[in-house]
């Protein structure tokens, strides 16, 4: 009985989508009144006969009502996209800002960095550098089931005032066991990605585990005066997905994600980024009618760790130099080949915050 009285309050809303099994020329694929004839002949339908009616399978997840754009990682080539700001760039209202090879940092038009609000599982997304960094530069594509944009200035969820660029990452199955390898290779730079994931989940209690590796080189451009441009990167990253129902009516879920950059060259900055590393915790206490359908109470609580540290000692940093910008060799100033920048960065990034909604 709850699904068909389900299925009357979608055919009500105009939101139920039906299997048509007819023959194609029976209709014409722009008649306006197809749809309305179909929802006729179902309302001369007794309860039994309607509980044999196909329907197209649902998403499992809800993403935030008022949304601009919904991106979703069944319609996305996420695989071949080497940052979540990639991805964004879909979007009809997103301008992106390249700031390294591995990293598209995103904005909505029409506000300032200050003005967007960034999440990933409910979790905060900074930079830790506004120059070096992007919103989702530790949030590898590969694992994001999909992320909404809503273009603001109010949220119930989250406020007035912002725009707001919202990331679910993958969660742990229910009835499930598996696993999925997936590779990606480009010509230009040597990009390769590789993400291996696996899980397994019975009737109360799931698992997520997955790891992605990727790694770029310099290139080189065409022509006779072509010349090697710095853009080699090493990426990787882990992230545990893992969830508990106590019941019919709530579940705990936890996220752990570590990301590390080796190696990152910065093109336009002083420096190159050494090591960057990146470790969020998350557990969210969900109270919900059931699995697969909306949250009606989230209490959620995280924590995230960010260093950084690089220099300019590189080969390729230092070929892009100019010669103002270096500092001569103590041991013998008259001589060029002994010049060597010396400019270095280090940084750390602390967030930890609550939710209740």
């Amino acid at each position: 009985m709850l699904f068909r009285s389900r299925a009357w309050a979608a055919l009500l809303e105009g939101s139920l989508a039906l299997e048509d099994n007819s023959d194609a020329s029976a209709e014409s694929p722009g008649d306006p009144n197809a749809k309305s004839e179909k929802a006729d002949d179902l309302l001369d339908l007794d309860l039994e006969a309607l509980g044999s009616v196909k329907v197209q399978k649902q998403s499992n997840h809800a993403p935030t009502q008022g949304a601009s754009t919904v991106l979703d990682s069944a319609d996305s080539d996420f695989a071949g996209s080497s940052t979540t700001g990639e991805l964004l760039d879909k979007a009809a209202s997103v301008n992106t800002r390249r700031t390294s090879a591995l990293n598209l940092d995103a904005s909505v038009r029409g506000y300032h960095g200050r003005q967007i609000a960034a999440t990933a599982n409910g979790v905060n997304q900074l930079k830790s550098r506004v120059d070096i960094d992007s919103l989702f530069s530790q949030i590898d594509p590969g694992v994001v089931e999909w992320v909404t944009v809503m273009d603001g200035p109010y949220s119930s969820l989250f406020g007035p005032g912002f725009s707001f660029i919202e990331a679910e990452l993958f969660k742990a199955p229910r009835n499930s066991v598996g696993g999925s390898l997936i590779t990606n290779y480009g010509t230009n730079g040597e990009a390769f990605y590789v993400r291996k994931n696996g899980w397994v989940g019975n009737d109360t209690t799931g698992a997520y585990v997955s790891y992605g590796l990727r790694t770029g080189n310099d290139y080189t451009t065409g022509g006779k005066d072509g010349f090697e441009v710095p853009s080699s990167y090493q990426k990787w990253d882990v992230y545990t997905a893992l969830s508990h129902d106590f019941n019919d009516v709530s579940r705990l879920e936890f996220n752990y994600l570590r990301t590390e950059i080796n190696g990152l060259e910065l093109p336009g900055i002083s420096y190159d980024l050494n090591n960057s590393h990146n470790d969020q915790f998350n557990v969210r206490y969900v109270i919900h009618d059931e699995r697969n359908g909306p949250d009606r109470l989230v209490l959620q609580g995280w924590w995230t760790d960010t260093q950084y540290h690089g220099d300019s000692l590189a080969g390729g940093k230092q070929r892009s130099f100019y010669r103002d910008f270096m500092t001569l060799s103590t041991t013998n100033p008259t001589d060029p080949s002994t010049a060597q920048a010396t400019t270095f960065g280090k940084g750390l990034l602390n967030t930890m915050g609550t939710r209740l909604y």
